[in-house]
């Protein structure tokens, strides 16, 4: 699938993945809410589970807990 790469400030960085269709384009201000793009279907590795979004936060090019 396709990724999406997004600044959200203070040297932080949301990467969102597996996507298909996007609904944004390079340059785009993004605001709480806003769609970035569909689901792709699943690859091989994971037909069990299903359609699934993978997501990195990442601090100074350093990936962190988005849960922190």
């Amino acid at each position: 699938g396709l990724t999406v790469s997004t600044s959200i400030g203070n040297d932080y960085e949301v990467i969102y993945g597996q996507l298909e269709e996007l609904a944004v384009e390079e340059g785009d201000v993004l605001e709480e809410g806003d769609l970035i793009g569909y689901v792709s279907e699943p690859t091989a590795y994971f037909t069990k589970e299903g359609s699934n979004l993978w997501l990195q936060v990442k601090e100074k090019d350093e990936t962190v807990d988005p849960l922190l």
